[in-house]
């Protein structure tokens, strides 16, 4: 069983102790961090997500998130629970460190369009095209402010 699937199996558990919906005892979005992540205590807990559901608080009772955090070791220490089993480490490409070419000519058209897999660079200075597209974003954004301000000062207008 991966860990993300202990994880969820443990969610569950807990919420049929406690008689409530498991989503109140973790969310699925947290225990995906919490199996990706992997931490080893409250405070790499916190890292992870801001807002900590009440059954995992520090001080509640009995401590749930203990067992949480042991679960995640004992995974950690046997190297199993990654849920990618069979796949050699240097193989694995994530879709974080992916980057799309985006012609100007499909930003001109809303960003529709195929998009063009480039291999991630080692270099550390943004490329042409990153840099170009982060303008079209940055300017994106600013008109979206201004209509979303002129739209507000017009509509204290008509009251």
């Amino acid at each position: 069983m991966t860990l993300y699937g202990e994880l969820v199996a443990w969610r569950d558990g807990v919420a049929k102790k406690e008689g409530i919906m498991p989503t109140m005892v973790c969310p699925l979005d947290l225990l995906v961090l919490m199996a990706y992540n992997r931490p080893g205590c409250r405070i790499g807990l916190k890292r992870l997500s801001y807002y900590i559901p009440e059954l995992l608080r520090e001080g509640s009772e009995p401590d749930y998130l203990d067992d949480a955090f042991s679960i995640i070791f004992l995974a950690s220490e046997s190297g199993v629970g990654n849920g990618m089993s069979g796949v050699a480490e240097e193989d694995l490409k994530f879709y974080a460190d992916m980057t799309f070419a985006i012609s100007k000519g499909e930003m001109s058209k809303g960003m529709k369009g195929t998009r063009t897999l480039i291999e991630p660079k080692k270099s550390s200075s943004l490329s042409p095209q990153k840099s170009s597209i982060l303008k079209y974003l940055k300017w994106t954004t600013i008109a979206a402010a201004a209509v979303t301000f002129w739209i507000g000062v017009l509509n204290k207008r008509r009251r």
